[in-house]
């Protein structure tokens, strides 16, 4: 996975398992001018919250998903970043464990794909946190 790093504005790190997924939201990132930073473990997901800069987090919570809210957890209390994760939309105790870790958002894998430029581009927050809100 490429590691690609920007401190020059608020970064979005994304945790992601899936390489071809990866690759899909680093080109959209580059697309559309946004600092990106692919991590491949949770320890560098620390490891760059802990360097600031970070305006949103993108979690694959399939990447270990039996540790998932551990790791929306620490990085809630690393940073004030927005978190996302996003999953296969039948994985409903995952996703109610992710917002109880303090997710700000979590949704399907599909409406990620499909929305990946607006998330990125921090668009559609407001949104998100009112399904967020009423999923709760």
């Amino acid at each position: 996975m490429n590691e690609t790093t920007s401190t020059t504005m608020n970064r979005t790190i994304a945790l992601v398992g899936d390489l071809f997924f990866a690759t899909r939201i680093e080109d959209a990132a580059k697309q559309l001018g946004i600092p990106l930073q692919l991590v491949s473990s949770e320890q560098s997901l620390y490891s760059e919250l802990k360097a600031g800069n970070v305006g949103s987090v993108i979690v694959d919570l399939n990447f270990d998903s039996q540790n998932a809210a551990r790791i929306i957890s620490k990085a809630k209390s690393l940073s004030n970043a927005r978190i996302l994760g996003f999953l296969s939309h039948v994985q409903e105790e995952l996703a109610t464990a992710a917002r109880h870790a303090g997710a700000d958002a979590v949704v399907p894998r599909s409406f990620f794909a499909k929305n990946l430029g607006a998330i990125l581009q921090g668009s559609i927050w407001d949104k998100l946190k009112e399904t967020h809100e009423a999923s709760d």
